[in-house]
């Protein structure tokens, strides 16, 4: 972007500077841009939609941070909102530069001339770095009120449209990844372990063979050539191939036996577990070393940050039996839990970072039983991390598991499920199994010694009930969050007990 005179004063983009007579104004890089895009309509009024636009195209902000940034170019000129010279205001509509603007020439001297107090001051570019270092305290200022801009504005709460199904073919699935234009995906097909495939639009899952039994889709290349596959048939840990899209003959990943294995954004390095130790590697599965051991059983789920400065991966608790997801840098420093103390603990896993980095999205069980997604922002303003409660982004009844967000970051993929129960009994006189306590999804019936009393634990809730046999006087036993699961009566029909677990706790 060449230099430009706004009036009296020079204006240079690629210095982020506003030069005038008697000083020089270093501004912050959007503030900047905001100036740019009124100096290409110089004399027209700018719609404030359209500069924001086009300055924080991939950033929410409200109009507070545009008047800010307006704010700091009228300090920049010495301009007045009330009296202007420089930039007017068009109320309800946006704003105007009405000084003349007129573009230098690229390799022209920039010499800018003002009178003052009789005397006359001639600026040329080996003077500035001098005039930079005496407006240093004030620009500092200007540093330090957008830092506050960037922690204290509100963040965008992500949401989510209403579900579109791509798949209908009621098969269970584990794991899913995409290249862009299609879904592979890990499921049980007649109880054995396959990949298929369909379009991100949605329709018929087609196979996708590999020439060894019991895959497992772990990750896809960051340029969405090759999968990244484990054999999970023999002992453990598993040998590893890389599989050609769309289609080609399998190679074995080096001689890596791990489970759990995922490239990082570049595409030189493997991160992989054995065991509770992550190792990195070369793509190729050579030069291989041990990062860091995690303090928790089968960890999995790993995945790098778009920078790939930092991993994420969730693990088991040895005392709670729940997952939790902690992170470590790239150079196996500051290992820390992600989420402690958060919501229900011991419960989340299976993250993944959006394209650009903004988000952190996961999953989550609350009440021990129900998974949803949620999302934890990750950037604020100026790319500043923040620190913010996740965001619930589904809710039921379906639940919702292993996140994966499209290339463009536009549209996230998951796995729904409608989980159900049902009790059956057999009818001998009509010769049929009918359902028990039809309408409900229940598991864990006993029956009291008297046969009079029937307890039952509804699904997914994991609510303990206590009904006549025919269904009748219903009564519930516990409440949320506590999980009841293997309930028993007394000989007596006055006690029930079953075992219950609160969130991040034992079961007891």
């Amino acid at each position: 972007m060449l230099p430009f005179r706004v009036g009296e004063f020079l204006v240079e983009p690629q210095l982020n500077t506003i030069v005038g007579a008697n000083k020089s104004t270093r501004i912050e890089p959007k503030v900047m841009q905001v100036l740019v895009c009124l100096a290409e309509r110089a004399g027209e009024m700018v719609p404030k939609e359209h500069i924001m636009q086009s300055v924080w195209a991939d950033t929410f902000v409200t109009d507070d941070v545009l008047t800010r940034a307006i704010s700091e170019l009228r300090k920049g000129f010495g301009d007045e909102a009330k009296e202007p010279r420089f930039i007017q205001t068009i109320p309800r509509g946006g704003y105007r530069l009405i000084a003349p603007v007129v573009y230098e020439g690229a390799e022209e001297k920039a010499e800018v001339s003002a009178s003052l107090g009789g005397a006359r001051a001639n600026l040329d570019r080996r003077t500035r770095p001098f005039i930079w270092w005496s407006a240093g305290a004030g620009f500092s200022m200007i540093l330090l009120m957008l830092l506050a801009i960037s922690l204290w504005r509100n963040v965008p709460t992500p949401k989510l449209s209403d579900p579109i199904p791509i798949t209908d073919d009621g098969q269970q699935k584990t794991a899913l990844v995409t290249d862009g234009s299609r879904l592979y995906i890990a499921e049980h097909v007649d109880n054995k372990s396959a990949l298929v495939q369909v379009s991100v639009t949605g329709g018929e899952t087609i196979p996708f063979p590999v020439p060894f039994r019991n895959p497992g889709l772990d990750d896809i290349s960051p340029n969405g050539a090759e999968l990244i596959v484990g054999s999970y048939d023999g002992p453990y840990p598993f040998p590893y191939w890389i599989v050609p899209l769309p289609g080609g003959s399998p190679r074995r990943l080096g001689e890596i036996r791990s489970h759990d294995v995922h490239p990082s954004p570049d595409g030189k390095q493997i991160a992989y577990f054995v065991h509770s130790d992550l190792y990195l590697a070369r793509v190729d599965g050579t030069d291989s070393r041990k990062l860091v051991t995690v303090p928790g059983k089968g960890p999995g789920s790993a995945t790098w940050s778009p920078d790939g400065s930092r991993l994420r991966f969730d693990f088991e608790d040895a005392k709670t039996g729940g997952r939790s997801i902690w992170e470590v840098s790239a150079d196996g420093t500051n290992l820390h839990p992600l989420l402690s103390g958060w919501n229900d603990p011991g419960n989340e896993c299976c993250g993944r970072w959006t394209p650009d980095g903004k988000y952190f999205v996961f999953q989550s069980m609350t009440h021990g039983r129900v998974t949803h997604l949620w999302a934890l922002r990750e950037k604020g303003f100026l790319g500043k991390t923040v620190s913010q409660e996740p965001v619930q982004l589904t809710s039921g009844p379906m639940q919702f598991r292993a996140p994966m967000p499209s290339k463009d970051g536009k549209t996230l993929f998951a796995i729904g499920d409608q989980v159900r129960s049902e009790i059956m009994s057999y009818d001998r006189a009509s010769q049929k199994w009918v359902t028990y306590h039809s309408g409900k999804s229940i598991v864990w019936l006993s029956f009291s010694s008297d046969d009079q009393w029937v307890s039952y634990v509804t699904y997914p809730e994991g609510i303990l009930w206590r009904s006549r046999v025919d269904g009748s006087e219903a009564q519930q036993l516990t409440f949320p969050p506590m999980a009841a699961s293997a309930r028993s009566w007394s000989s007596d029909g006055k006690r029930i007990a079953f075992n219950g677990r609160a969130p991040g706790k034992p079961s007891i």
